[in-house]
């Protein structure tokens, strides 16, 4: 890490610090999902393993024993896990989340840095904010694995990239592949390698030579990792779970929510008629609190196709539109089946997860809009506006179809649209100039936090921290 990312580290530290504070500066803890289901139970087996001086391979008290080391969720090998063997789980967890959202848009900046010539620090910035703070990466905080895997997707990209004079970093990229492999999800690694071929099938001033050498160095990194990989891989090939249906068919994302990326609201927490709950969310659970992808940073990523170079804007485009489609998922029957025949592929679920490669797609493409700010011209911002304006018309048009006339408008759900359409409108009618292209990563900062503000309640931290009355009853040794 250079001494600029240390200045950059400060600011993108205002995405937890502002999402979920009370979690890292009170007596509160994050709570949602698996959180205490699965982590807190694990964290305490490996714990109390180690604290014998066993290693945590078995957890032996859960069932008949359940594998630790297989568990990819575990991290036994992810040196940033290791920060729960010294703080309290209550207090470990806030940081380890708010670690990895800083990390995940460092990562973003460095990238825009690498992609953009002469990159701002307004452009970077609006990088970092537009993907650590966006709704995907914050959904992430209560699926510690996936936050952490889908925090280094920027930082490989990066490092991928040719330098001037043709080397590819062969240590920097394994050593990152590898470590996303012990962060535990393979769903997000695989998402890293498909955006990695996506970019050498992009770039057409690419020799087979660099080609050739990028391949390796991510092959060299699959072959370390291969450690945890091995024994995850066999452990998911004897989970129970033929009774599902494909994973790309649980909860997927209906084409039409897509208009969730752009307007901040979340239609499940309308009062839909049901013939149109099952149409669209098909009367399953959301698996990603927020889609939200932020309105300011669709409009500076159209204004940024027209500065973005072709090599860039081809990548970025495929990625964007790659991502939207997958998060679809599959909703036809035939296609499942087809589906369920593809090795590994199939057992990837919740294609919503791959919104990551969207948001990442739309934050360097935003960062290439503040690069060309004073060249925006009246009819680029005019188009822009109308994007935001017809989103904004068709996410009402959707409300009205969906909840039928007698629906009633929660007051307070306007508050995210409202920041959303002030902050870009302020990025619209900025004038050029230094100073006031500053105003353009803020508008951001703004309108992604304030849209996905409640999406990581807390809770008294007593919940992980003490142990019910009730358990004084239960043997030491006991297995319940």
């Amino acid at each position: 890490m250079s001494k600029k990312d240390v200045g950059w580290v400060a600011l993108f530290c205002l995405i937890p610090l502002l999402n979920f504070p009370r979690a890292i500066l009170a007596d509160r803890t994050l709570f949602l999902r698996d959180i205490v289901l699965v982590w807190a139970p694990q964290v305490d087996a490996v714990i109390s393993q180690v604290a014998q001086g066993e290693l945590p391979w078995l957890d032996a008290r859960r069932g008949f024993g359940q594998p630790l080391f297989a568990d990819p969720r575990a991290e036994i090998l992810y040196p940033p896990a290791w920060i729960h063997l010294i703080l309290p789980k209550e207090r470990s967890y806030s940081l380890f989340c708010a670690f990895h959202l800083v990390i995940a848009a460092l990562g973003a900046a460095r990238l825009a840095r690498r992609l953009i010539p002469n990159a701002s620090k307004a452009a970077q910035a609006t990088a970092g904010f537009a993907f650590g703070a966006g709704g995907p990466m914050l959904s992430l905080v209560s699926h510690w694995h996936h936050l952490a895997a889908a925090s280094w997707m920027p930082w490989i990209l990066e490092q991928t990239e040719p330098r001037e004079d043709g080397r590819t970093p062969w240590f920097n990229v394994a050593g990152l592949v590898t470590l996303q492999f012990f962060a535990g999800s393979p769903d997000y690694s695989f998402a890293t390698f498909v955006a990695c071929a996506l970019r050498s099938m992009t770039r057409s001033d690419q020799t087979m030579k660099q080609r050739t050498r990028t391949g390796l160095a991510l092959s060299l990194g699959v072959v370390m990792g291969a450690i945890q990989l091995l024994p995850s891989l066999a452990f998911s090939h004897d989970a129970a779970r033929e009774a599902l249906p494909v994973g790309w068919a649980l909860s997927p994302l209906h084409p039409a929510l897509t208009l969730e990326t752009v307007v901040p609201f979340r239609t499940d927490s309308w009062p839909l008629r049901p013939e149109a709950r099952l149409e669209l969310l098909r009367n399953a659970q959301v698996w990603m609190f927020s889609h939200y992808l932020g309105l300011s940073v669709w409009v500076l990523a159209l204004l940024g196709l027209g500065y973005a170079n072709r090599r860039d804007r081809r990548f970025l485009c495929a990625a964007l539109v790659l991502g939207l489609v997958v998060s679809w998922g599959v909703r036809s029957n035939e296609l499942q089946s087809v589906i369920a025949r593809i090795p590994l592929v199939s057992g990837l679920r919740f294609p919503t997860k791959h919104l990551i490669l969207s948001s990442l797609a739309l934050a360097i493409l935003a960062a290439w809009g503040v690069s060309g700010f004073e060249s925006w011209g009246s009819r680029s911002k005019r188009w822009a506006a109308l994007f935001g304006g017809f989103s904004t018309l068709a996410a009402g048009l959707l409300f009205a179809w969906s909840t039928g006339p007698s629906a009633s408008v929660d007051p307070t759900a306007l508050i995210s649209p409202a920041i959303a359409l002030v902050a870009t409108t302020i990025i619209l009618c900025a004038q050029p100039g230094r100073r006031t292209r500053l105003l353009l990563p803020a508008a951001v900062a703004i309108d992604l936090l304030a849209g996905n503000r409640t999406i990581n309640p807390t809770t008294p931290a007593t919940l992980l921290r003490d142990r019910p009355p009730l358990t004084a009853f239960i043997p030491k040794e006991s297995r319940i």
